[in-house]
């Protein structure tokens, strides 16, 4: 259930005025970065043999969790399904034993939406520190739509999508659901530091997503441009920048003039004043004979938004990279398909990239072998720290 709350979430478009906020130049915040403090390279890539971790020269091999959500300092939530299941820490190479729902990426605190305790409960925000112990949790509002005695009265329902935290505030996307469609809403919600003080914020500003800077030190959000919901279909997006303190529109970005609307926004990132943005597009081609449609994934480039200005990260229309410190990187680099019962989605190559210098590393983007499914997943920036 809560999955699907997420995704419909995540599907979520909509409409309403322009916000305030100033359109030139990235804006400043008081929050303090998060040293990311990865050994590189740092990453979980998928095996055949299980997932494949490495943090500088500490590597292990895991046949039972299928991929990792990093956090500060290196840890690692390892995943089993939908469900995290353990943390690796390199400094030990010991795995603890944890359970949580699937998270967001972290940076200072794990903040997960989980049904409520009892039939009819609502949902709640609990709120658990980066060992996975709970800290503290608080029921989130309902939908508000006035149906009371009428035949819609229990037909909504509100959703609500992962939480980011930023400076002790929780953000989270939610939106009001009915069958009849006569009483959809959406928003996003501020809940203060220890789940107390829980607001609406952003109001008529027609969020998509919510992005949060992978050193903890903005919040960021792509929007609507004008339009009704529509569940997904593609559209003109803009960028805005938040106040954790208020949760207030303080600047508001167009996106490169090279942007076209079929592009999806894949990573949005914020390093010191300068604001990244990596762009895909799924680009179909011609029906084959038994009809299906081929279809290739191509890179549109990681653009970089400094002083009021975009432009493109030469070479990062072919390869995608996260950089883990001002002189290491680990680089994707993108394969040709192949029919494969082993492998799913897109494949890419990876490597270490170390002061230019480049070394393969080994393991695949996805895995499938009978039961088990791996995937890859690699922390770091999207521009090299300052």
């Amino acid at each position: 259930m809560l999955a699907a709350a997420a995704l419909a979430v995540s599907l979520l478009a909509g409409c309403g005025d322009d916000p305030k906020g100033d359109t030139d130049g990235s804006a400043a915040t008081d929050v303090e970065a998060v040293p990311l403090g990865l050994t590189a390279p740092t990453y979980a890539l998928a095996g055949r043999d299980g997932l494949r971790l490495r943090a500088g020269d500490v590597r292990r091999t895991l046949p039972d969790h299928g991929t990792a959500e990093w956090l500060a300092g290196g840890r690692a939530l390892l995943m089993r399904g939908a469900l995290v299941r353990g943390i690796w820490d390199p400094a030990t190479d010991e795995v603890t034993e944890v359970r949580l729902d699937d998270p967001n990426r972290s940076v200072t605190q794990v903040s997960l939406v989980e049904p409520g305790r009892g039939p009819g409960a609502p949902y709640q925000l609990v709120a658990y520190d980066l060992d996975g112990a709970e800290q503290w949790r608080v029921d989130l509002p309902e939908a508000e739509a006035d149906v009371e005695g009428t035949e819609d009265a229990d037909d909504v329902e509100r959703m609500y999508g992962s939480a980011h935290t930023i400076d002790g505030a929780t953000f989270l996307r939610w939106y009001d659901n009915s069958e009849l469609e006569e009483h959809d809403d959406y928003g996003v919600l501020r809940v203060g530091p220890d789940g107390e003080g829980a607001e609406q914020v952003l109001t008529d500003v027609p969020v998509i997503a919510l992005w949060l800077a992978a050193d903890g030190s903005a919040l960021l959000a792509t929007r609507r441009v004008s339009g009704d919901p529509c569940g997904g279909c593609q559209v003109t997006q803009q960028l805005v920048e938040i106040d954790p303190a208020d949760g207030s529109v303080v600047a508001t970005h167009d996106l490169p003039v090279e942007y076209d609307d079929e592009w999806d926004v894949r990573e949005v990132d914020k390093v010191g004043s300068r604001i990244a943005v990596r762009f895909e597009e799924t680009v179909f081609g011609e029906p084959d004979q038994d009809g299906d449609w081929d279809q290739t994934l191509e890179q549109r480039g990681t653009w970089v938004l400094e002083g009021g200005d975009w432009s493109m990260v030469e070479g990062s229309d072919v390869e995608v990279s996260w950089w883990q410190g001002p002189d290491d990187r680990v680089v994707a680099t993108p394969l040709a398909k192949e029919d494969d019962d082993f492998n799913l989605g897109d494949e890419f190559a990876y490597w270490w990239e170390h002061e230019g210098e480049r070394t393969r590393l080994p393991g695949m983007t996805f895995t499938q072998r009978g039961r088990r499914y791996y995937e890859t997943s690699v922390p770091g920036q999207l521009l090299p720290p300052a």
